[in-house]
């Protein structure tokens, strides 16, 4: 059947019936084209019509200015089979869709995006070992959060199954996907997680004298890891439509350190270079997908759209974050909570108390002065005379105590 055709299902063997009333289309549908058919079908069957006709898809909805910017993008057609049995009230309606993508086009696009990620993950690592450097102290490495360095270790892992997974979905390019994936593993199953252990030993560091106790203390860390991990993966999944917000969250992994900052007064627990190449390096994928035009997701998803607000805003957010961790090094970690809300701090400034002294006497008329009492009454001649005599009788008593025996009340004072 083609456009606005008739087929019919009649055999050549049956004899015309008599009495056969004429099928006309008028017991159709709605809006469903009306034809009338003039012809005794054989044994009153009905006349089955099929009308296949090209749905608009959304690139022909583009503009030209649109068309020629995503020249080398996926290009998604769609056919629409509509079948109606006259005189039977029976409709049937199919729609196809098709992807046409250019792979000359997605080949280029994925070997520049292996090459960019690649990049980054070296780059990663390379900070994440100068962090590694940095907190080899256990007072370093205990100002750290460790659902700060979880949360980004969490980030690699997602990124590396996604990487996974599309090497088994799209085979042809299969090694650009599984280059990425290879250093993405790398980075968050040796590295990141190497940090975590340090960053979780530095915060009790009892818990690693207990023997068996400390393998059963990893073995629960490491599943909190991969249930975390699960649960974020099927978060992705769940919002594959549209994962913005998703991406919002994931990337506030500073938020748990800015409140460790301020809960137990740590101030720098990163190294600058760290802290400013992973925010700027987590950032290239996001703005590689939503900001790039010629990126390989614009080359394999049909009508693929581009959300350069959504990459600044993302920009903001880091830079907010990172600005505050900057201020708390530099104004001190609670700087951005009200005096009223702070608790009450022990000063260990405060001025000490006066010593109580005796009474100073009046000093007496100049013409009952003795010759000696020039001098400072301190210094006066029959207070030297009585501190002379009281020195030797000290002297005397302390060495007898020193060489008597001991007491036994004695001994308990000096426990």
């Amino acid at each position: 059947a083609a456009r606005g055709g008739n087929a019919s299902a009649a055999s050549d063997d049956d004899a015309p019936a008599a009495g056969v009333a004429t099928l006309r289309a008028t017991d159709r549908r709605p809006g469903y084209p009306q034809r009338e058919y003039g012809d005794v079908w054989r044994n009153a069957r009905c006349a089955f019509l099929v009308d296949l006709e090209e749905v608009p898809s959304e690139r022909q909805k583009l503009t030209e200015a649109q068309k020629a910017a995503n020249a080398g993008g996926a290009e998604e057609l769609a056919l629409k089979l509509v079948g109606h049995l006259s005189g039977c009230g029976l409709a049937i309606e199919v729609t196809a869709r098709a992807t046409r993508v250019d792979w000359d086009a997605a080949r280029r696009a994925a070997l520049g995006y292996s090459l960019l990620m690649t990049t980054v993950c070296v780059v990663q690592i390379a900070l994440l070992f100068r962090q590694l450097h940095f907190s080899r102290t256990q007072a370093v490495a205990a100002r750290v959060s460790l659902v700060c360095v979880a949360a980004q270790a969490l980030i690699d892992a997602v990124v590396c199954v996604a990487n996974l997974l599309l090497c088994a979905a799209v085979q042809t390019l299969f090694a650009a996907f599984a280059a990425v994936a290879f250093f993405e593993l790398v980075i968050f199953c040796v590295v990141e997680m190497r940090y975590v252990v340090v960053v979780f030993q530095a915060h009790d560091p009892q818990r690693f004298w207990l023997g068996a106790a400390t393998r059963r203390q990893l073995a629960i860390l490491h599943a909190q890891f991969y249930l975390a991990l699960f649960a974020a993966l099927c978060a992705v999944y769940f919002s594959r439509d549209d994962v913005r917000l998703v991406a919002v969250v994931a990337y506030s992994f500073w938020l748990p350190q800015i409140v460790r900052n301020a809960r137990h007064e740590y101030a720098r627990p990163f190294h600058d270079s760290y802290l400013y190449g992973m925010a700027l390096s987590r950032l290239v994928a996001p703005f590689y997908v939503y900001a790039y035009p010629y990126s390989l997701v614009a080359a394999i998803v049909p009508n693929a759209k581009l959300r350069p607000l959504f990459c600044l805003a993302l920009l903001a957010w880091q830079a907010a974050q990172v600005a505050v961790l900057k201020a708390q090094a530099t104004f001190g970690p609670r700087f951005f909570i009200p005096t009223c809300f702070l608790p009450a701090r022990y000063d260990y400034r405060r001025p000490l108390p006066a010593l109580r002294r005796p009474p100073v006497r009046p000093p007496p008329s100049s013409s009952s002065q003795p010759a000696d009492s020039r001098l400072p009454t301190s210094l006066s001649s029959s207070s030297l005379s009585s501190r002379a005599h009281a020195l030797p009788a000290a002297a005397n008593a302390n060495a007898s105590a020193a060489n008597a025996p001991p007491r036994p009340d004695d001994r308990l004072d000096k426990f």
